[in-house]
């Protein structure tokens, strides 16, 4: 399930616009509309996911929401494998260097 919070509902009357953060880093990043999940990967593992637009650009909606859950369970399968990948050539190598 997707995490959605607009930037300006945890920092009300633009506070965030003015921060330090969002001048020196959010701004140059377009990172303004937050939308992001948190995939379990087995093993006590988590892959953190997360979209960003910039304050000129439309807000995530729940049409946007229901479309990317349709894809969690596609990624977070493609990083099982990835993590699982990376395994196997661990004990590969260590084959070839015994």
């Amino acid at each position: 399930a997707w995490i959605s919070q607009e930037v300006r509902d945890v920092l009300p009357g633009g506070e965030y616009r003015t921060s330090e953060f969002y001048r020196d880093f959010g701004r140059h990043i377009g990172l303004y509309h937050v939308a992001g999940a948190v995939l379990p990967l087995g093993n006590g593992e988590v892959a953190g996911f997360g979209l960003h637009r910039p304050e000129d650009h439309l807000e995530f909606t729940e049409v946007d929401r229901a479309i990317l859950d349709l894809l969690l369970p596609h990624l977070r399968r493609a990083l099982q494998l990835s993590r699982r990948l990376e395994e196997a050539a661990g004990v590969a190598a260590l084959g070839f260097a015994a």
